[in-house]
């Protein structure tokens, strides 16, 4: 009896074991399963819930258009040959929002995200372009282009003829000229300098009661003195008058060492008219005619010497 009982119990123990284990077997099954479940559908959960890549982004219409128009066309859904999203829309794929007319021709539709002009704003017209701080050098007029502003330089060069005469004495000939004026603009059109100008005769004729020879010298009449140059703008066209101390001097002309004082300093001036013409930012090639007159005492006796010049200059002005 009691071995008998001993075995129903091993046999009913050892089918409750076999029962826990077979569930046991199917809870992991199920467990296992879920999970492979689980990892196969989670990429396509993430997918849908990421944002598409291509999708355009469409500003809706204001909300003060006109009542009567027609709602703004919805987007369509992006292809797979879509352009990219910074490239500009066609105008057949994005037209412009109600109440905006289309841009002028030649101006382009906006760039994505920057969006139309507000309603009644005019658009610029074609050809405005960029402001001028985009723009190249080449389409730009810099400060100063073509202007008689700040620093002046004018350089003269030119010839024609001179004249001194006093005490009984006469020298001419062909001169050389040169000039050299510094300054700076008062105005556009004022200009304030000092200039050394020098007429030379070489080898003068000298003439002196009544008969005349050629020398064999350089006659010199020189002045410096302070000017002002007035310009006609837009044609570039000038008249300046200098105020000079003058002095007449010959000069050997095998040594430029060897000089003699004709007169003392007196008082000259120079007048002068002429056109330029721009030739870069601020350079300007021109000519011009000058008029050169003085007066002063002789170095020796009492006498007073005159002297004149009239020159055709070729000049290169820095303004």
């Amino acid at each position: 009896m009691g071995q008998a009982t001993v075995q129903g119990s091993f046999v009913v123990t050892f089918c409750a074991m076999r029962s826990h284990l077979a569930i046991q077997e199917r809870i992991t099954s199920c467990a296992v399963a879920l999970a492979v479940l689980c990892l196969a559908i989670s990429p396509a959960v993430f997918a849908q819930d990421r944002p598409p890549a291509s999708a355009p982004s469409v500003s809706a219409p204001p909300a003060s258009g006109p009542p009567d128009s027609a709602p703004a066309p919805s987007a369509a859904p992006a292809s797979a040959d879509a352009p990219p999203a910074s490239a500009s829309p066609p105008p057949s794929d994005v037209p412009p929002p109600p109440g905006y007319g289309y841009p002028p021709p030649g101006y382009g539709y906006p760039p994505p995200g920057y969006g139309y002009p507000p309603p009644g704003y005019p658009y610029p017209p074609p050809g405005y372009g960029l402001p001028p701080s985009y723009l190249s050098r080449a389409g730009m007029v810099p400060p100063g282009y073509h202007a008689h502003d700040g620093f002046y330089m004018r350089l003269s060069l030119g010839g024609g003829g001179a004249w001194a005469s006093g005490a009984g004495q006469t020298y001419s000939g062909g001169s050389v000229a040169f000039g050299a004026a510094f300054g700076g603009a008062i105005t556009p059109h004022l200009i304030l300098y000092g200039e050394f100008s020098v007429h030379t005769i070489p080898n003068p004729t000298a003439e002196s009661y009544g008969s005349s020879r050629t020398l064999d010298a350089d006659l010199d009449i020189l002045g410096f003195g302070p000017g002002v140059a007035y310009y006609f703008m837009p044609f570039d066209l000038y008249v300046s008058g200098t105020l000079l101390l003058q002095q007449v001097q010959l000069s050997d002309s095998n040594n430029s060492n060897r000089s003699f004082d004709v007169t003392k300093t007196g008082i000259g001036c120079s007048i002068m008219v002429g056109k330029e013409w721009w030739v870069a930012d601020d350079w300007g090639l021109g000519v011009a005619a000058q008029l050169l007159l003085g007066s002063a005492k002789d170095r020796t006796v009492d006498a007073r010497w005159t002297s004149k010049a009239l020159a055709i200059m070729f000049t290169a002005t820095y303004n």
